[in-house]
This record gives C-alpha cells, structure tokens and sequence, in this order.
C-alpha cells in the first residue's frame, strides 16, 4: 500500500515534469521513506495524546531524531521492522513512565552512559541508511563535541549537587531517546564485529 502510494506520487511528479523519468527509483525510496516516517510520528502523536503524556513524547522524539541524524547506528532492512521497532520503544517509554518510575533516580547515571557511548562510537553508518563521506565527517565533529558538552554539563551539575532538578519524567524521556540511539550504535558495532569474524 505504501510502496504503491509512493510510486503513485512520483509518476504525478514525472508526468508534471518535475523530475526526470530516469530517477523514478530514488523518488520512489525517498516518497516511501517520507510517508513512513509521517504515519510512525502521528501514530506517536495520537498515541502521546491518548497517554496523556505529550510533552514526554516531544522531548524523547526530539532527543532521538536529533542524535540519530548525526550518529547513525542500525537500520531495520525495510520499513515494517523498522516501523515496529520505533511503536515497542515507545510503548516501552510509556510503560516505564506510568509503572516503573522509580528509574528516575538514575536519570544522571542512564543520561552519562549513553553519552559516553555515542562520544566513543558515532558516527556509525549502517549499510541500510549510509552517510555520503562529507556527512560522516560533519557527523563526527557534531555527535562527538556535542556529547563531551553534555557530558562536562552533566559533570558541572553533579559536583554542584543540583542533579536532583533532573529527576522527573522529562528529563528520563530526553535520556531515553539518546540512550536508544547509544543501543543502536551498540548493536551495528557487535553486528560489523560478528560479519568481520566471519569473513
């Protein structure tokens, strides 16, 4: 349905004239891409409004889309996968937030690991979404001097004993988001590891 959607639009775009017949096949991807990623971030949108839990969804799909842009990671191989992968963690999100929020006292330690893992691993391109190489280039100055600003800010307010402000749902979802990306980076550099084994 969405593959014949997508290719509906680009043959509208080829017969208006406003892309050459010869790159259907990569409008084709990118119009599939879009749509997929518009149905996933309204289907979170509902689903924040139905938890009652909006502003937690904006700081976790934030804190996600901006640090998985600049550090890659794994990609699901198509986008059905990848579509349940993003609901179950976000599902997971809402579980951890309304039945198991004793986990907000580990806010700093969860925030700092995660961290500390994009600051040693990103930028990892995954064969399913590559990085042109001046992407990966800007990615790495971007990911890495972000993560060591985060990481000395973090510090500052440990040894400051104000942390505490930080212990509430807001905070555990923006760390959520980052630490997800922290697991993706994690899981396609074991995967690169086993493949490299292999051969």
């Amino acid at each position: 349905m969405i593959e014949t959607l997508a290719k509906k639009i680009t043959n509208k775009f080829i017969e208006n004239r406003i892309i050459n017949s010869e790159d259907n096949e990569i409008y084709n991807y990118c119009f599939e891409t879009t749509i997929v990623s518009l149905i996933s971030h309204f289907t979170l949108l509902i689903l924040s409004i139905l938890f009652n839990e909006f502003i937690c969804s904006m700081f976790f799909l934030i804190s996600f889309s901006v640090f998985r842009k600049i550090c890659g990671g794994y990609h699901a191989d198509n986008y059905i996968k990848c579509s349940i992968m993003s609901l179950s963690s976000y599902l997971a999100l809402i579980l951890i937030i309304k039945k198991f929020n004793i986990v907000f006292s580990s806010n700093f330690y969860i925030f700092l690991i995660g961290l500390i893992i994009i600051f040693l691993l990103s930028p990892i391109q995954d064969k399913n979404k590559p990085f042109t190489e001046k992407q990966y280039k800007r990615f790495k100055i971007i990911s890495k001097s972000l993560a060591a600003i985060l990481i000395i800010s973090f510090m500052i307010l440990k040894l400051c004993e104000i942390q505490d402000l930080f212990i509430n749902k807001y905070c555990f979802s923006l760390c959520y988001g980052i630490d997800l990306v922290a697991f993706s980076l994690l899981i396609s550099k074991i995967e690169r590891r086993f493949k490299n084994a292999k051969n």
